[in-house]
């Protein structure tokens, strides 16, 4: 079962998601989100993300959610 992406390609961590996954060859099932019509506010996608957030990765197993606040704070090197 290949990797489903949802992804609004208007957000820029949501097509550099989409370029990375093509660009490494990762089978992907596209799903397109429209943010502006708050499709991300849906029932359905709220069982897929819990934060209603996109870009969102998913499978048969699991999400794969990200916060871009908190990857920022745990990438960025301490001083």
């Amino acid at each position: 079962m290949a990797l489903k992406l949802y992804l609004d390609l208007h957000v820029q961590t949501c097509w550099s998601v989409n370029i990375f996954a093509k660009l490494a060859n990762i089978l992907f099932e596209y799903k397109a989100m429209d943010l502006s019509a708050g499709e991300h506010f849906g029932e359905e996608f709220g069982k897929i993300s819990d934060v209603r957030k996109v870009p969102v990765g998913h499978n048969h197993m699991a999400a794969l959610e990200t916060d871009s606040k908190e990857a920022n704070q745990h990438s960025s090197p301490s001083t």
